[in-house]
């Protein structure tokens, strides 16, 4: 899995959770049948990166009806268990409980107590994706739905809702969650002391953009909804959630 780590970038990552959370996903390229050591002395393309998941039979392909793209797929449930612990334990450093019991906190008595435990857990380990990114927003993105595979939480995200798109919203046993990204105003060279009530005015307007573009309109009904605003600067974040 050394080689597969070495070979990751953001959009790699968000592929693999994306087939942990809803099954499939499109490529375009070309597939090799068999790969040479060039193929993966420098960072690979995504054609040779894909290719050896594929051999390695981490992944699986069917051809589509056009040119040059194909659907791939994890194999079976067991494979399934083996990303989720790579993301967990490879690429975070985390276990499932500690997510599991951050998650249970999002309950109306706890929501302050949640706001510190997954803001910490954000703090704390979104430095093991150390990769290349256009946005930081995107690598926010990718950790929080990371986390939701690898303990096998049923996610989407992108999709169309109420009056826009929200980023995640994650379908839990007991409750629907629904999670939107925003970076505070500020840069790298912005003081420490202002940073709180930055990050905190930044998450408290995610929570506003839930709500004012109706982002619960394909929520679930009949289960506890929650919404979860994150401000960040850099890959420091604050959380602020709420019941709804």
């Amino acid at each position: 899995m050394n080689i597969i780590k070495g070979g990751l970038n953001d959009e790699r990552i968000e592929t693999v959770t994306s087939l942990i959370g809803d099954g499939k996903a499109k490529r375009r390229g070309e597939l090799k049948d068999r790969l040479v050591p060039e193929d993966m002395a420098a960072f690979p393309s995504d054609d040779a990166f894909y290719s050896l998941l594929v051999q390695t039979g981490y992944l699986t392909y069917d051809r589509t009806d056009e040119q040059n793209e194909y659907d791939i797929y994890l194999p079976n449930t067991e494979l399934k268990y083996v990303w989720q612990n790579f993301i967990l334990t490879s690429l975070l450093n985390l276990t499932s409980v500690r997510i599991e019991d951050a998650l249970a906190l999002l309950a109306p008595d706890t929501l302050e107590r949640f706001n510190a435990v997954f803001g910490e857990i954000i703090d704390s380990r979104l430095s093991y994706l150390d990769l290349p990114h256009e946005k930081i927003e995107d690598l926010h993105h990718i950790f929080v739905a990371g986390i939701l595979a690898a303990i096998g939480t049923r996610f989407s995200s992108n999709r169309e809702a109420g009056l826009g798109r929200y980023d995640i919203c994650a379908f839990l046993p007991d409750k629907t969650v629904i999670f939107e990204f925003k970076e505070a105003d500020g840069d790298a060279k912005t003081p420490a002391e202002k940073r709180p009530a930055l990050l905190a005015a930044a998450a408290t307007e995610d929570l506003k953009q839930i709500h004012d573009r109706n982002y619960t309109a394909e929520a679930p009904a009949g289960v506890p909804l929650y919404a979860v605003g994150i401000g960040f600067l850099g890959k420091t974040a604050a959380v602020r959630a709420e019941a709804l």
